[in-house]
Order: structure tokens, then C-alpha cells, then sequence
């Protein structure tokens, strides 16, 4: 089995942190950001590309058929998080998050389909904010908002074999600065509200990626998983 797996936003935070444990377990990662990758290891290529740019996806996933062969898993991590109220949030603001988290997710997704020649996986991560109605999230969980429900929508159009789409909701992990447009304030008062009552770490991510990265995980498909405990 093809153990080839492309990861969005791996030059920092959680994207890099997933790289990095997935190499050790023996994957080819190509990994992909605005910024250059920080990874050194034979089992690691990167493409340095807005995402929201559909000739240069187009591009990046050109060269990627052309060098790798099937891909087996595709994890949307890159995006952009966003604080401000309703009444203060400018255009631009908004079209940022919108063309980071919504269209650039949508091209990828896409075209990464079309490399999933024997069936696939597909990841979205989210976050529990879509459930919060957190004041200042607006826009970043509306965006979010949307991919969950793009996704239950793929599962039901792409209809491969062994095709899965599903998305992991994540509340705020440990280390990967997740969390800073958030005071600690705020941060504590929604984490004690939550069922787990305490951050994920990136291990917890890991875990439930590699159990829908395998065959166990068939039956399995556009599912919302919660990491750290409904709201």
C-alpha cells in the first residue's frame, strides 16, 4: 500500500508537528506552505505556494503526479485563524480567511482527488469554535463551518471505492500556537465548558489521523470528530 500523504501548512504549528510524526512512521509526506519547509529528510518534499492561487495548485500538483505515485491521504491543515467583531472586521480581513480556509481548501481537495487512483483519504481539520458562537469568530468559524459541511457534501458525490471524507474538530492543541488571538481568559473559561476540560496534544491529532488514514477506518466517512470533548 502507497504510504504517500500530502499535508497542508507544514512550516509551522500543528502541519510541521504532523509531518514530522508521520516521516517517523515511515510515510512519504509532501508537504506544502506560503513559507519554505523547515524539514530536512529524504521521505519529505515541499512546495512553497499560496493556495488560494488555483494555477499555482494546479502547478504544485503537476509536478506531484509526475514524481510521486498514489496518493494515499490528503490532510487540509492550512488556514488562518481570525479574531475581531462583527462590526470591526474589514473586506479584507475577510476575504483573507475565506480564501485561506475556504477556496484554497476546496483547490487542493480537488485536485488531490484526481491522484487518488485506488481510493483515498480525505482530512479536514476544523475546530469546536463552529460550536461555540465564541464572540470575535465570526468569520473563522463560519469558514469552518463551511468545510464541515463541504465535506459531508463530497462524501456523497465522490462515490470511489474506499474513497472517505472526514474531519476532525479540534480544540486548542498544545505547543502549536493555536491559541493566541485568544486571551487566556477566554481560553480557560471555554476550555472548562468543554467535556475534556483540558487541551489536546499533538499526539491525540496523530492518533486519530492514523486510525482514518487506515483500512479500519472504511466505514467511516463524513464524519465531524470533536477532539477534546463537545461544548
Amino acid at each position: 500500500m502507497t504510504k504517500n500523504i500530502i499535508i497542508t501548512g507544514t512550516s509551522r504549528g500543528l502541519g510541521l508537528e504532523l509531518a514530522r510524526l508521520f516521516i517517523k512512521e515511515d510515510f512519504t509526506v509532501i508537504g506544502c506552505s506560503r513559507s519554505p519547509g523547515v524539514i530536512t529528510n529524504s521521505n519529505y518534499y515541499h512546495y512553497c505556494l499560496d493556495l488560494s492561487d488555483e494555477k499555482l495548485v494546479k502547478e504544485m500538483f503537476l509536478d506531484i503526479r509526475k514524481n510521486h505515485s498514489d496518493i494515499l491521504a490528503l490532510i487540509n491543515n492550512a488556514g488562518i485563524s481570525h479574531s475581531n467583531y462583527i462590526l470591526t472586521s474589514s473586506g479584507d480581513e475577510i476575504q483573507k480567511v475565506l480564501k485561506s480556509n475556504v477556496i484554497g481548501v476546496h483547490f487542493v481537495t480537488r485536485e488531490a482527488l484526481k491522484l487518488m487512483q485506488k481510493g483515498g483519504r480525505v482530512v479536514f481539520l476544523s475546530s469546536f469554535h463552529t460550536q461555540l458562537n465564541t464572540m470575535g469568530t465570526a468569520f473563522y468559524s463560519g469558514s469552518k463551518a463551511f468545510i464541515e459541511e463541504y465535506m459531508k457534501v463530497a462524501s456523497k458525490e465522490v462515490i470511489e471505492p474506499n474513497t472517505t471524507f472526514n474531519t476532525i474538530a479540534l480544540s486548542y492543541v498544545e505547543g502549536v500556537g493555536m491559541s493566541e488571538k485568544f486571551s487566556l481568559e477566554q481560553r480557560k473559561k471555554i476550555i472548562a465548558g468543554s467535556g475534556f476540560q483540558k487541551n489536546v496534544t499533538t499526539q491525540d491529532v496523530f492518533f486519530t489521523l492514523n486510525f482514518i488514514l487506515s483500512q479500519n477506518s472504511h466505514a467511516m466517512t463524513g464524519q465531524v470528530i470533536t477532539l477534546g470533548g463537545t461544548v
